[in-house]
């Protein structure tokens, strides 16, 4: 993004060391390249940014009716099943020895947890609950949609491929 601003606004200076360093770069660039190849240079660098904002965009709309299809389903199971009647809104309990928990948002956010956790002391039950409600209140769940669909529309990215790996591995 820096290349493309300096590409196509050449006589403004950058300030930071970013700025700087990306100056130098057009300086040392600029005296050995054509006029008409730094313009098509600063082109495709926006038009590569603006495949990327593209293609994030289609991730995320993709991602996000993904996650109301889950949430649909879990509110739709919350509704038909006898362990939610609980009395305590918001909160799933699904029938399974092994104790876990996570939340999804949505209207209502949800807490789904398994019944495994009540065979686990009352301090550490509370934990886990007041730990996934943290998740709910924090937004959470808005910095793990941004990377898993950063991670979708950059997988050449390292870090961004890894991520992808390591989601593909849970999944399969």
């Amino acid at each position: 993004a820096i290349g493309s601003a300096l590409l196509l606004l050449p006589g403004h200076r950058h300030e930071g060391p970013l700025g700087e360093l990306g100056h130098d770069c057009w300086t040392l660039f600029g005296h050995h390249v054509s006029h008409r190849l730094q313009a098509l240079i600063g082109a495709a660098g926006v038009a590569a940014l603006i495949i990327v904002l593209v293609r994030f965009a289609s991730m995320s709309v993709t991602s996000l009716r993904s996650r109301r299809r889950d949430y649909g389903a879990h509110a739709d199971l919350m509704s038909i099943t006898e362990l939610s009647n609980t009395g305590e809104p918001g909160l799933l309990w699904l029938d399974h020895p092994a104790p876990f928990a996570y939340s999804l948002r949505g209207r209502p956010p949800l807490v789904v947890a398994s019944t495994g956790l009540r065979a686990m002391p009352y301090a550490h039950q509370d934990a886990v609950m007041r730990h996934e409600v943290a998740h709910l209140r924090g937004r959470h769940h808005l910095l793990v949609a941004l990377t898993q669909d950063l991670a979708a529309a950059l997988p050449i990215l390292p870090l961004f491929r890894h991520f992808v790996e390591q989601a593909s591995a849970k999944a399969g």
